[in-house]
């Protein structure tokens, strides 16, 4: 009997005693520590992201959509792994790569490809944040290295190649490669990125002016003053004035960038370095280890103004033509008793040339029609406004001396054109011009060093690298000044 009421009391306590276990089981959960998780490795992008189109796509967004993925697809194929047999070690092998980016760039500079240098600067740092992740490597023989080390080589060197072709789509896809590269190292947890860092282009000038240059990226340890990020251009170190964990702010001179009489006609590339302090724990987070993550930057600068401007007094100008045979008017001269005059000596026949028109030297010939008796003729010259000979007629007894002729010669001759020659204007950036020129009859032109031209008859301001006033008599041209260039112009 007494079996019998503990087994009924034990079936009967048992969902009570289950329902309180699960609950024990809960609050036990609940007040467990949680484990720190184990930092993810970012994911490779294989297409670049797009803004969301709208539900009814144009063809202007359908056609860049379209180009994208094509950059995307062209990129993925460049840079795939194609094993190479890189020989030295592996800071060896990045510190060449860096060379040929550098390289790369100065030649973009100096033919003008902006893009170009922009797909170079943003290799140079996929090329730095590479020896940043495997700075315990780049003593070691690349054979010696980790297969997502060959890789990331193969795949930077695929990228320069493409690079140094400099066409359109093969800058792109360098500047896709260097973005999937920079995205795909495996960062040790809170270790510096840099993405990237603006002004994109710096303006020269000879007065100086502080530049505010932002570097954005993840700077986890950098709101702390001991870990501000520092700057190092030509020789100057500049510490951050302002770091955050997404960005850091330097206030640098424009001279110590750009030194007063560097800037020509042409692009720059200025070599400089950030260095950002972080740390690393170990032993169960009891030991802290300071390290600095440097960066090398490629900081461009403009040429010393807009481009070559030019400015027309006159709407049209005097255009030269190929030479021509111009013939002119019949001469005559003569001497004796049938012409009723005497002995004429050293008589000088001039023909003009054409309205408009130019001899050419050496060109002319004395052609003669018909003659009697002896005459003698002297060649004078053909400059000025006609080509001139001397004639002299005798008579000889009862005789007579006569000749007609001709003077014909080659000339260029000019007509009106639009004048878009002009006379060279140097500006430089924040300096102004005035031309005294009545409304109607003048003309600016600018050929900028971006490629693009631009014409103007009137006042314009729209043009962010030139500007025009004008009043009705005189004519203002000015370059903005440096502080206030913003080159490309936002999109």
């Amino acid at each position: 009997m007494r079996f019998f009421r503990c087994c009924v009391r034990s079936i009967a306590f048992r969902p009570v005693a289950l329902l309180l276990f699960a609950s024990l089981a809960v609050a036990a959960r609940a007040q467990m520590p949680s484990m720190p998780s184990t930092p993810s490795v970012p994911s490779v992008p294989t297409v670049p992201t797009s803004p969301s189109a709208p539900s009814v796509p144009g063809a202007d967004q359908v056609d860049a959509v379209k180009q994208d993925a094509a950059a995307a697809k062209k990129a993925k194929e460049a840079m795939k792994s194609q094993p190479t047999s890189f020989t030295g070690t592996t800071g060896e092998v990045l510190t060449k790569l860096m060379q040929d980016v550098t390289a790369a760039v100065n030649t973009a500079a100096a033919n003008r490809k902006p893009a170009a240098m922009e797909a170079g600067r943003d290799l140079a740092l996929a090329i730095s944040s590479t020896q940043n992740v495997y700075d315990e490597d780049l003593k070691k023989p690349v054979a010696k290295g980790s297969n997502a080390l060959k890789t990331t080589l193969d795949q930077l060197q695929a990228a320069i190649k493409q690079l140094k072709t400099m066409t359109p789509e093969s800058v792109q896809v360098a500047s896709t490669g260097a973005e999937q590269v920079s995205n795909s190292l495996p960062y040790r947890e809170k270790e510096p990125k840099l993405s990237k860092f603006t002004p994109r282009f710096l303006v020269p000038s000879s007065d100086p002016y502080l530049v505010k240059m932002n570097f954005t990226g993840t700077f986890d340890f950098s709101t702390k003053p001991e870990f501000f990020p520092v700057l190092t251009v030509n020789g100057h170190t500049y510490k951050a004035v302002a770091s955050t964990m997404a960005s850091a702010e330097f206030a640098v001179p424009i001279t110590d960038i750009l030194a007063p009489g560097t800037a020509g006609s042409a692009l720059l590339a200025v070599p400089g370095t950030l260095k950002v302090p972080w740390q690393t724990s170990s032993m169960m987070g009891r030991k802290h280890s300071t390290r600095d993550d440097e960066f090398h930057l490629l900081l461009f600068g403009l040429p010393s103004g807009p481009g070559t401007v030019k400015f027309m007094s006159k709407s049209t100008r005097l255009a030269m033509g190929e030479p021509q045979r111009h013939t002119g008017q019949q001469f005559y001269q003569c001497s004796g008793r049938s012409c009723g005059k005497g002995d004429d000596i050293n008589h000088v026949w001039t023909e003009p040339h054409g309205e408009n028109c130019a001899i050419v030297p050496g060109s002319s010939t004395f052609d003669v029609s018909s003659s009697t008796g002896a005459y003698t003729k002297q060649f004078l010259g053909d400059g000025g406004d006609g080509v001139s000979y001397s004639v002299s007629t005798q008579r000889k007894g009862t005789g007579t001396s006569k000749v007609t002729f001709s003077i014909s010669f080659m000339e260029t001759c000019g007509k009106e054109v639009p004048n878009n020659v002009g006379d060279d204007v140097p500006l430089k950036w924040g300096e102004t011009k005035t031309f005294n020129a009545a409304a109607g009859t003048w003309r600016v032109s600018m050929d900028a060093f971006d490629g693009t031209h631009g014409e103007f008859t009137q006042a314009d301001s729209s043009n962010p690298l030139l500007k025009v006033a004008a009043t009705p008599d005189a004519v203002t041209i000015s370059a903005p000044s440096p502080a206030s260039v913003v080159w490309p112009a936002p999109q």
